[in-house]
């Protein structure tokens, strides 16, 4: 009998109850026929629509489509380069516009024998896969936020780390000493593109129950990866760490989530306004889908005399691979526009006061399993003046087969390794998280 291994140590953190995300399928170079004239009209927009469809193997339903301002066509070297961001449609749901964050909105593409194929997606700003006059001639002039090594990130970040005071009243700065620890933590197996995009933190903080088939294991967080977008899963990992528990259910792989979490609180919201603070999560939106849909979410670490931040960015494709990513004397302003043309940021705030205390859990299950068999888990809950008013489980398989409640069964159907979760909430709306892998 085929077995499913599990993995062999306990992780006790806390994590937010969330719905299944079909996984985002690797990308391929298909082929869409263009109009027998390219440039940069409706029939070419039509193309590239459905050349980002066919490449990143997702419904033509979910894309609204081109971003005001994106669209850029042109020749280097006897061939024909674009580059497009697309927006996802209000049908497409909170769990599949999530895989349009941190760049894997963004395609660049050739057109070769007729037909517009799609080559790799990143920033927009990044312009990854562009010829290099293109990227110049569009704006696109590898800002220093591209082309950084994931070494000399890690450097630094390292050097930040050992300058930050030892002690600190309030999460704050247990924020950025947690962001800095993890900078350069990166995709397993390594990518240059969001074909696949196998990270640790989905799967620590239940993220949108994604699939583990393809990845590999973390050994610096123990967990075994999932393929998400994950600037937000990290960002909630760090909050949850640092202990930031008010809330945290608002909080998703969705980087929107952010911007819900502070309307929940009662924070003051306006674009590009205010004075960002250590801790603080920096929420960056196209105009049109302000608390609609977010690109992407940061966190800061540093606000520098000159005004400028340094902040770190889980999700965020280099060179060599995807990974946490450290940027310095950064201004907001013409930073987001990594995301697109006239992108806006907003500040949220974590809190400074005290917070309820999560609940107390314990989990059991099998470590390994036979597939096709019912494989059987349990956890119990409590909390401290209150009581447990939820149990939200994932498997790491990705087939939207969760479960709730404290006992629950479930069937792997392929072998593998995966990371089974469950997030414990209570009464006063915090959570744990569990993992067993």
């Amino acid at each position: 009998m085929t077995r499913i291994s599990s993995c062999r140590t306990w992780r006790r953190l806390p994590g937010p109850v969330l719905a299944a995300l079909a996984v985002i399928a690797a990308l391929t170079a298909a082929p869409v026929s263009a109009a027998a004239s390219t440039g940069t009209g409706p029939a070419t927009e039509t193309s590239l629509g459905q050349a980002f469809e066919a490449g990143r193997h997702i419904p033509g339903s979910d894309i609204a489509g081109i971003r005001p301002g994106t669209l850029h066509t042109g020749t280097a070297a006897g061939t024909e380069w674009a580059i497009a961001s697309f927006t996802p449609s209000a049908s497409a749901g909170k769990q599949a516009a999530a895989g349009f964050q941190d760049g894997a909105a963004t395609g660049v593409f050739k057109y070769l024998s007729g037909t517009w194929r799609l080559v790799t997606t990143g920033p927009y700003g990044c312009g990854e896969g562009l010829p290099g006059t293109l990227k110049t001639a569009w704006g696109l002039a590898d800002p220093a936020s591209c082309t950084g090594t994931i070494a000399t990130q890690r450097a630094a970040a390292k050097r930040a780390l050992s300058a930050l005071p030892a002690a600190q009243a309030g999460p704050d700065q247990s924020i950025a000493s947690l962001a800095l620890s993890q900078v350069g933590v990166s995709d397993t197996p390594a990518v240059t593109g969001f074909a696949l995009d196998c990270d640790p933190y989905s799967t620590l903080t239940a993220g949108f129950s994604a699939n583990s088939d393809g990845c590999g294991y973390d050994g610096t967080l123990n967990v075994e990866d999932e393929n998400e977008t994950w600037c937000a899963d990290f960002n909630k990992w760090v909050w949850e760490q640092a202990g930031v528990t008010a809330d945290m259910n608002t909080l998703n792989a969705g980087s929107v989530s952010f911007y819900d979490w502070a309307q929940r609180q009662g924070e003051p919201l306006a674009a590009d306004t205010g004075t960002p603070a250590v801790g603080d999560s920096i929420v960056f939106f196209e105009p049109s889908l302000v608390g609609v849909y977010a690109d992407h979410v940061g966190i800061v670490t540093s606000v520098n005399p000159d005004g400028t931040i340094d902040m770190v960015n889980g999700d965020f494709l280099g060179s060599t691979n995807v990974h946490v990513e450290y940027d310095t004397n950064i201004s907001l302003t013409s930073w987001a526009t990594m995301w697109g043309p006239g992108e806006e940021w907003f500040i949220v705030t974590p809190p400074s006061g005290a917070q309820q205390p999560a609940p107390m859990a314990t989990m059991s299950g099998p470590r390994t399993a036979v597939t096709g068999t019912d494989s059987v888990f349990r956890a119990d809950g409590s909390e401290r003046g209150g009581s447990v008013s939820a149990y939200y489980w994932t498997f790491g398989d990705g087939r939207t087969t969760n479960a709730t409640g404290p006992d629950v069964t479930h069937v792997y159907s392929e072998a593998g390794t995966y990371t089974a979760s469950v997030t414990v909430t209570s009464s006063s709306g915090t959570i744990t998280t569990l993992t067993r892998n």
